[in-house]
């Protein structure tokens, strides 16, 4: 174990964590969606065709899609979502990026949530 987990939390939580214990806390947290991401079956979610790398911009910086209209969230699991684009993007994040998210042509069966992206980018953002 790494100390004690609920002092570490209350420190947290009271802004007193230091700015390497908060790093080394995120890592974890990241590893272990990532482990998840690895052992799941995430074929129907790449099926969908929602996240792809396009190239790059022209400050060399890797650009990401993300298709709203491509994610059926009432008949999804959106956490195999999360899982999927957490495997994706693993490699991409190392340095900087650029996501694009297209809005366009979604319905209400496919309207993510804003709280689903931020949780995204608060996940890979290493």
């Amino acid at each position: 174990m790494e100390g004690d987990v609920d002092k570490q939390r209350k420190q947290i939580l009271q802004g007193q964590m230091s700015d390497v214990a908060l790093q080394k806390q995120h890592q974890r947290n990241y590893n272990r969606w990532l482990c998840r991401a690895r052992a799941e079956d995430l074929s129907d979610i790449a099926a969908l065709k929602a996240l792809y790398q396009t190239g790059v911009d022209s400050c060399g910086r890797t650009v990401m899609i993300l298709v709203g209209r491509n994610i059926p969230v009432t008949l999804i699991d959106i956490e195999k979502a999360l899982l999927y684009f957490i495997h994706v993007m693993d490699h991409i994040t190392v340095k900087e990026y650029v996501m694009v998210y297209f809005h366009t042509l979604t319905g209400e069966h496919n309207h993510l949530d804003s709280e689903f992206l931020k949780n995204l980018y608060d996940i890979v953002d290493t």
